[in-house]
């Protein structure tokens, strides 16, 4: 199906990405099913109601960087590793 041949599969092959950065130490442990979703969430947050409801729907390449630098920042803010105390 569609869905096998593209999400799920982008899914779980970014889940063994996160599980690799967690075996490492540069996220904490989590579930990285978990952190996926949570992680496609934010890379969508900023954009999915103009799709939606096409409401200015061009975006251009120079609008979505600081869109997903802002995604990866909250996202490491919750996944990134835990500080020395």
């Amino acid at each position: 199906s569609c869905y096998e041949r593209g999400p799920k599969r982008s899914m779980h092959e970014l889940s063994e990405f996160l599980r690799a950065a967690i075996d490492k130490g540069q996220l904490r442990p989590c579930d990285p099913h978990i952190a996926v979703l949570h992680l496609r969430a934010l890379l969508e947050a900023e954009l999915l109601d103009r799709f939606i409801f096409q409401i200015d729907a061009d975006v251009t390449p120079e609008a979505i960087t600081p869109i997903v630098r802002r995604a990866i920042g909250v996202f490491m803010a919750a996944y990134g590793p835990e500080k020395p105390a």
